[in-house]
């Protein structure tokens, strides 16, 4: 019995920071100015116990683009969404969420395993018109769905039950 309150421990222990709520990079949206395209426009590293997921989306102008480079626990690119329509109009996303449901704003996203990386993101097209602008970053960690927590409460029972069935 003591073996089994010492496992259910350990799986809370690391349970508990997933289920705590989204841990975000300074909170949530973060906003970032840019200069003339192709430059360097935001850099920062990001530690993770959980997977994560990484949004990165185009603010006020439409039509910059962006290339987000990572390294560390992996290393890899993607560039956000081409321009469809409105290149070079002034959008009404003065705010991180507000740009992301602009469907007219450049956007990208990817969900990153966990671990520690380090992040570049590069301004690879300006909006027709502009030498720099500003766009959003937010970075939050993935919660498992309810399905995986089912899933782990059925192999703990399992387990449990084994275990008992041997004693007897």
């Amino acid at each position: 019995m003591k073996r089994i309150r010492t496992m259910v421990a350990a799986i809370v222990a690391f349970a508990v920071p997933a289920m705590a709520g989204a841990q975000t990079l300074d909170g949530g949206w973060y906003q970032f100015g840019f200069g003339q395209a192709p430059s360097l426009a935001h850099s920062f590293s990001l530690t993770s116990l959980n997977p994560f997921n990484i949004r990165v989306v185009d603010g006020f102008i439409v039509g910059d683009r962006f290339q987000l480079n990572w390294s560390g626990t992996s290393t890899g690119m993607f560039q956000t969404s081409p321009i469809a329509n409105n290149d070079g109009v002034q959008s009404s996303a003065f705010d991180g969420n507000a740009a992301w449901s602009n469907p007219d704003l450049s956007r990208g996203q990817r969900v990153f395993a966990a671990g520690t990386y380090n992040f570049d993101v590069d301004i690879i097209r300006n909006a027709p018109g502009t030498s720099g602008g500003g766009a959003f970053i937010d970075a939050t960690t993935v919660v498992p769905e309810p399905a995986t927590w089912a899933l782990l409460a059925t192999g703990l029972a399992g387990a449990a039950f084994a275990r008992r069935k041997r004693r007897a």
